[in-house]
């Protein structure tokens, strides 16, 4: 039997806890770092799924509704969620995903939207979980293309590069004194920088900087902005989010409009790989590539897929499943 309780506050040390130990959890799916949403208030929803009082899977979610139709989402204030566990059988698996079910008509929920945490981030992989949500009538609406890079093919940071890009690296920047990469606490002027990034494709930033400002302070041995310069004026930066203890996100890659070296980019990506290596990070993710201004924003982003192969980084796919419960129209 296996019994769901609703997340509050007094909670936040048995949940994050749980995270630390899970099987699949990571930064993003922490009470204390959905807590950063400062611009964009959710009302949480998260759930902690118990069998014979024993805290068995939880799911960072909140309740979003839209056209009078409320749905259960996996958290939409996090890169991805899910459901976060220490490990499944298949029998249990089952158990979970209809108490869900149930859970949801219940509290007339009319829809539930999982958005799973990629392959990359579990520490030992199930399939059981993906077979039963497919069993259960939930429909993988969903489908993102993400590249990752493992990191335990070489030591030395300059061989994850094609031989092109190594030259690159070798003639502009590492002989070069002039350029420099840091981390850094200038957190006001890579903003500009990324907000001007952002407007070139009529977006905006998915942090806002009193975010940036947040996470930076509360996940300061996780959250980490490094900072390029030339004559030591800012170029470009990089945010890296320390997902787990042995994988690294780059969420932000940015380089300044009047950067004279179109290189910067890859030289940000190389010293990211170099930091990772050296820190025995096994696993770089480079994130999703599409193109969230098109009128399908599923379509792949082709020319960021093919940067990223360069690097030999390997596609994962970042899965999105849902099923209504209610009709409501």
């Amino acid at each position: 039997m296996i019994s769901i309780k609703k997340y509050n506050h007094k909670l936040q040390y048995v949940w994050d806890d749980f995270i630390e130990k899970s099987n699949n959890g990571t930064i993003f799916h922490k009470q204390t770092f959905l807590n950063y949403h400062i611009d964009r208030k959710f009302q949480n929803h998260s759930l902690l799924f118990y069998q014979k009082n024993i805290l068995i899977c939880v799911l960072p979610a909140a309740l979003v509704s839209e056209n009078k139709v409320t749905t259960l989402y996996s958290h939409p204030g996090a890169s991805y969620g899910g459901l976060i566990y220490k490990k499944l059988n298949f029998q249990l698996s089952q158990k979970i995903i209809i108490a869900l079910e149930k859970y949801c008509i219940k509290h007339d929920i009319a829809k539930c939207t999982l958005r799973q945490t990629p392959l990359i981030y579990h520490k030992t992989y199930s399939a059981c979980l993906d077979y039963v949500l497919h069993l259960r009538g939930f429909v993988a609406a969903e489908h993102y293309i993400s590249h990752y890079l493992s990191l335990n093919l070489a030591t030395n940071p300059l061989l994850y590069l094609q031989k092109r890009k190594q030259r690159y690296i070798k003639s502009d920047f590492l002989y070069n004194d002039d350029f420099t990469f840091a981390e850094s606490d200038q957190l006001d002027e890579f903003y500009k920088i990324l907000k001007q990034n952002k407007k070139k494709f009529n977006t905006s930033p998915t942090h806002s900087l009193k975010e940036l400002q947040y996470l930076l302070k509360n996940f300061n041995q996780q959250i980490k902005l490094f900072v390029s310069y030339y004559k030591h004026k800012i170029m470009g930066g990089v945010l890296l989010f320390f997902t787990t203890e042995n994988t690294c996100l780059i969420f932000y890659n940015v380089v300044a409009n009047n950067a004279s070296n179109k290189n910067i980019s890859l030289y940000q990506i190389y010293r990211c790989i170099e930091y990772c290596v050296n820190n025995a990070f096994n696993v770089l993710d480079f994130g999703v590539s599409h193109l969230p201004n098109e009128q399908n924003p599923l379509l792949p982003k082709l020319s960021l897929i093919k940067f990223k192969e360069q690097f030999g980084c390997e596609g994962a796919i970042r899965l999105v499943y849902e099923k209504i419960f209610i009709n409501n129209e």
